[in-house]
């Protein structure tokens, strides 16, 4: 805040053309704070990847991978995560028929579900994970349910990779590495 006129907290669409109305009024605050009226989930439509130029996202031959998110927010409190104040505390998935709709368009067959964490509702998880499995593209994303059901699901759904976050060295935290990697899950760990 030392080095700018104004700061905007925004998370969501639609604040951009509101905050030029309100800089050419001159009525420019010190601080926006939009982050507490999140849009409905069915709102928010597939990316303008039309306007991506995939030549240029390629390093060393390897294409770079196509994000999308599948829900935003996280029920979690986790530290040092900021997502509870950038996104909310609360689970807001997108329909499912509106996340395949979008793999769909993406011809790119690498993706990073974004979401903070998959992990947060066991039946919307599998019917995602369902959903997804015939497309056969193959994702990476952050944390995944440690149970096997959902990690069957996963590898079948195309997961090839996670970030988890390592919070200690407790038995339970190597298990759960473990159990990604039997399923041929790559992990990398986020160490706090």
């Amino acid at each position: 805040m030392q080095h700018a006129d104004a700061v905007f907290l925004v998370s969501r669409r639609g604040v951009l053309m509101r905050s030029l109305r309100i800089f050419k009024r001159g009525e420019l605050k010190k601080v926006y704070d939009y982050n507490f009226n999140f849009p409905d989930m069915a709102l928010i439509g597939t990316a303008r990847r039309s306007i991506l130029n995939y030549q240029l996202y390629n390093f060393r031959g390897v294409q770079m991978v196509d994000l999308v998110h599948a829900s935003r927010g996280c029920r979690f409190n986790c530290f040092p995560c900021c997502t509870p104040y950038l996104g909310g505390r609360n689970f807001r998935p997108r329909p499912i028929s509106a996340v395949v709709k979008e793999l769909e368009s993406i011809k790119n067959n690498r993706l990073f579900f974004v979401d903070n964490s998959l992990a947060q509702d066991d039946e919307w998880e599998k019917e995602l994970f369902k959903a997804i499995a015939p497309l056969k593209k193959k994702w990476i994303s952050h944390p995944i349910k440690d149970d096997d059901e959902i990690l069957d699901l996963a590898v079948k759904a195309g997961c090839w990779y996670v970030y988890q976050a390592v919070v200690d060295t407790s038995d339970y935290m190597r298990r759960r590495i473990m159990r990604l990697k039997e399923r041929g899950i790559g992990v990398e760990g986020t160490l706090f």
